[in-house]
């Protein structure tokens, strides 16, 4: 069963975190690390709050994403505040179009 996570945090800059986040170096983090698909939002009230989720085939793969010291030094690179990070593992039970 895919696995989503739910992540929301505060950025320094939006348009630095962003540059860092679209970098051929995260991007690399990501698959390597098993993500495979994103979505990435930022608040209409309050443009240093970004939510970004990314599917996983397995919980597994997403728990060790969210530990690796690359990602860690990716997201201080760009300037989130982990002080503000919320981080939910969530089961993908049905997705679609209409």
């Amino acid at each position: 069963m895919p696995t989503i996570t739910l992540v929301h945090h505060r950025v320094e800059d939006f348009d630095k975190w962003r540059d860092v986040y679209d970098s051929d170096e995260v991007r690399t983090v990501q698959l390597a690390g098993g993500v495979s698909q994103h979505h990435v939002w930022r608040s209409t009230e309050d443009t240093q709050l970004v939510v970004v989720v990314h599917r996983f085939d397995t919980e597994a793969d997403a728990r060790r994403f969210f530990e690796s010291g690359e990602l860690r030094d990716a997201m201080e690179e760009a300037g989130v505040d982990g002080d503000s990070l919320q981080l939910q593992y969530l089961d993908e039970i049905a997705s679609g179009e209409f």
